[in-house]
């Protein structure tokens, strides 16, 4: 995400424009830049590396040499890069200049196109790989026009600067449409809201930076979507519809498994261990047995040099009509893995008559903690991996599992290995595992240690019998879809609503 802000007219004020960089810093973090008109006079300036926060630029000069006393406007992004790499040349505002060095045309962005390249092929825009989709789509607009706005993939609220006839001209846009191609609804692409007083025209991809400011009795609002609105002296003269109806936000969800297996990779080079050996050893580690916490007997298995082990295979003892957890991290049912709906014991028992029985929920082998998780498990599944076949589907569902979810990998002498990784619900974001899990359906409870991703050793001790079971929250829910008290349609809706909220980034 990147934040945008600025002001157009005639009653300028440096103190509240300073007030919404330095909130929009926190939708940044890369590099940030501001375009300022001055009586005709346009000035461009960029922070980074030191001065990357509008923070750090205000306070180590960056606006020693700006005339912030009464601009005509004044354009400002923070940015957070997402597709090229982290530069001076890719900070915005994006600027092109004519062949006397003057400053055209400038457009700030925040969001992520996934088409820019298609529409530079298509509008015969030349581009380098070293470019940002702001850079390479700024110069698209520049040559195609604003309609080229009906043709863009991903997401942007956008502001344009055009001085091409002579006069200063502002376009500000905040692009709304389908989430996936099958979506039904069309939805928001980025945040914005703007303050419109006489003459004067703020706005900001913060509402809370422009409540802050407000001194007026003009209310702060949302930036209407999929309308081009161009603004003079502070007032909005013309409003134009852009149909984003047929477009679409993503190819498929996007999470951070593959940066975050490569930065581990990086940083443990030797870290990823390989089941399937393991050597036993006799003294309890750190979380000693003397304690009594984990029962009165009890052995840990060391897992061993990759070397050793041989590839990962489903467990020799399969029992039949029971529910087990496997050491290629799934759990497993008659040799399978489990899918779908399986009526068994707490214990994972399917065919005892004399103990009472539940329905638990597997989706390609992950426990669900719900039916609703379920629900959006396969929604998410049927949407992203009718074609990726070969696609480690279960690794992309550690939101809906009680326990880690694995991530497989088979390397080229055919040794199997994984990686282990849970659902950070603040960070709304997928991370390598760090800590300690016991699988559920089993009464000899096993607990594995996990760090960095990684199982470092696990044991197993004899106490009650771990068991899985729904919260009251979930319960509840669960309860009125299989009584039928919610409608299809609202059960979709938050089926879309919970994908948006897990996998979405702002």
């Amino acid at each position: 995400m990147c934040g945008i802000s600025g002001y157009i007219g005639n009653n300028f004020n440096k103190y509240k424009f300073n007030i919404l960089g330095l909130y929009n810093d926190s939708r940044g973090g890369d590099s940030c830049g501001i375009f300022i008109n001055n009586d005709g006079v346009n000035s461009v300036h960029y922070g980074h590396d030191k001065t990357k926060l509008y923070k750090n630029f205000v306070e180590l000069g960056g606006l020693k040499d700006v005339d912030l006393e009464l601009p005509n406007f004044a354009l400002l992004h923070c940015r957070k890069a997402s597709v090229g790499g982290i530069s001076l040349a890719t900070a915005q505002p994006v600027a092109i200049r004519n062949e006397r060095n003057e400053i055209v045309f400038s457009m700030i962005h925040n969001g992520t196109l996934i088409n820019y390249k298609e529409l530079a092929t298509k509008y015969n825009v030349d581009f380098t790989l070293t470019e940002s989709d702001s850079q390479i789509f700024c110069r698209i607009v520049y040559k195609a026009g604003y309609g080229v706005l009906e043709e863009y993939d991903g997401a942007g609220t956008f502001v344009f600067w055009d001085w091409r006839d002579g006069i200063d001209t502002i376009k500000v846009f905040k692009g709304a449409s389908l989430y996936y191609e099958n979506d039904n609804d069309i939805y928001i692409e980025r945040p914005l809201s703007c303050i419109k007083e006489e003459n004067s025209y703020w706005f900001s991809s913060m509402e809370e930076s422009l409540e802050f400011i407000n001194d007026t009795d003009a209310k702060v609002e949302n930036v209407e979507s999929n309308i081009l609105f161009t603004i003079k002296n502070g007032r909005i003269i013309s409003e134009i519809a852009i149909d984003r109806s047929k477009r679409k936000q993503v190819d498929k969800l996007v999470v951070n498994w593959e940066k975050q297996r490569a930065e581990n990779a990086k940083k443990f080079p030797q870290s990823r261990i390989a089941y399937g050996g393991y050597e036993d050893f006799e003294e309890w580690p750190e979380y000693g047995a003397q304690s009594g916490v984990y029962g009165d007997r009890g052995y840990g298995k060391k897992w061993v040099d990759s070397a050793k082990c041989d590839k990962i295979k489903v467990s020799n003892y399969i029992q039949k009509n029971k529910i087990f957890f496997n050491e290629d991290g799934l759990y497993y049912y008659n040799g399978y893995p489990c899918e779908g709906l399986i009526e068994s014991t707490p214990a994972g028992y399917t065919d005892v008559s004399i103990v009472i029985k539940k329905t638990f929920y597997f989706v390609s082998g992950v426990l669900m903690k719900s039916y609703f998780d379920y629900l959006c498990a396969k929604q998410f599944v049927s949407q992203n991996f009718q074609v990726c076949e070969d696609d480690c589907i279960e690794m992309y569902l550690s939101a809906y599992s009680p326990t880690p979810v694995p991530y497989i990998i088979e390397d080229a002498t055919k040794h199997k290995f994984i990686e282990f990784y849970t659902y950070n619900e603040v960070l709304r974001d997928t991370q390598l595992c760090n800590e300690p899990f016991e699988p559920f359906f089993d009464f000899t409870r096993n607990r594995y240690i996990v760090q960095n991703g990684d199982i470092t050793w696990h044991y197993e001790y004899r106490d009650k019998a771990s068991y899985y079971e729904e919260s009251l929250e979930q319960k509840a829910l669960d309860e009125q879809i299989l009584l039928g008290k919610l409608s299809n349609n609202q059960i979709k809706k938050m089926i879309r609503k919970n994908l948006r909220e897990i996998y979405a980034r702002n």
